[in-house]
């Protein structure tokens, strides 16, 4: 079972806020795909000849409503956050969730944690796939409720050990102190230049080994950003060096038919998009989740 819930929370994105905004555009452009959910419909993958039966999609994934997230009180957001992706597994439900900006990770990381802790007693790993390292420790104007500081909170938590750390995509311009500290960890980071040169299905599978060892779950976090701004521009900094969009496909496909036991997918703002008439960032965005509940049904043996 899947378990999908809308994250609206954009309030630490030091750049244009409406990320709040994704939730919503992801639910009303995912009528595009009714195919893969109408009563007795079914589609087939033109490449794989691999075949989707809607009624099986229909069982096996559940859309959860937004969270009453806090735009004024973290810590409630917080721990709603927490709990949420805490109780959805204690329902044997993988959790997956629409934001908002990329700071909400660092909760659902938490509550990823102790569901794992609590089913087992294992440790969890951690992908990024994202144009940056979000290393930082406090911004001068958005305080320590920084998305830029996301994956420091997570290490400085003791969530993740760093060696289960995985970045992917990284591209760009990064602050030099995020990349000094990301050498000095002993996780890896697999810049887009890297993807270019070795493949996506290579990096992929080498960034689910590494995080992956000596753990009982991995959680996979998708920042749009990733992806190149020719391909998606509704994100609130574009980058134009990025993955391609096939990239993040042969991916997110990879990465569902594995130990994945969670996913959000962050960073859309539709509000860049002028009236929001193409809307090719989310149909892009419904695409990736589809994508990776099909690979979890399969990995079930139930397509």
């Amino acid at each position: 079972m899947v378990g999908v819930f809308g994250v609206p929370f954009d309030v630490s994105s030091p750049s244009k806020l409406g990320s709040r905004f994704g939730p919503k555009a992801y639910r009303e452009t995912s009528t595009y795909f009714r195919p893969h959910t109408t009563p007795g419909g079914s589609v087939i993958e033109i490449d794989t000849r691999e075949r989707v039966d809607a009624d099986t999609v229909r069982q096996k994934a559940r859309d959860l409503g937004d969270l009453p997230v806090s735009h004024v009180d973290w810590s409630k957001t917080e721990g709603l956050l927490r709990d949420t992706v805490n109780q959805t597994m204690s329902r044997g439900a993988i959790p997956i969730a629409l934001g908002g900006d990329h700071f909400i990770t660092y909760p659902m990381v938490q509550g990823f944690s102790d569901a794992v802790s609590k089913r087992n007693g294992g440790r969890v790993g951690y992908i990024q796939f994202s144009s940056r390292l979000d290393l930082g420790t406090y911004d001068p104007a958005w305080g320590k409720v920084w998305r830029g500081a996301t994956v420091r909170r997570i290490i400085d938590a003791g969530t993740v050990r760093p060696e289960n750390m995985v970045w992917v995509g990284v591209n760009g311009y990064v602050p030099l102190e995020d990349w000094e500290l990301a050498r000095q960890l002993p996780g890896k980071v697999f810049t887009a230049k890297d993807v270019r040169e070795h493949g996506i299905a290579k990096i992929t599978a080498r960034a689910l080994e590494l995080a992956g060892k000596d753990c009982d779950g991995v959680y996979l976090s998708v920042d749009m950003d990733v992806v190149d701004g020719g391909y998606v521009a509704m994100t609130g900094a574009p980058r134009f060096d990025g993955l391609k969009n096939l990239d993040l496909w042969k991916a997110i496909e990879i990465l569902g038919r594995d130990k994945i036991g969670a996913m959000d997918l962050c960073g859309l703002n539709p509000m860049i998009e002028v009236m929001s008439l193409g809307k090719t960032g989310q149909r892009f965005g419904v695409d990736l989740v589809l994508r990776f509940i099909l690979a979890k049904i399969r990995e079930a043996h139930l397509l």
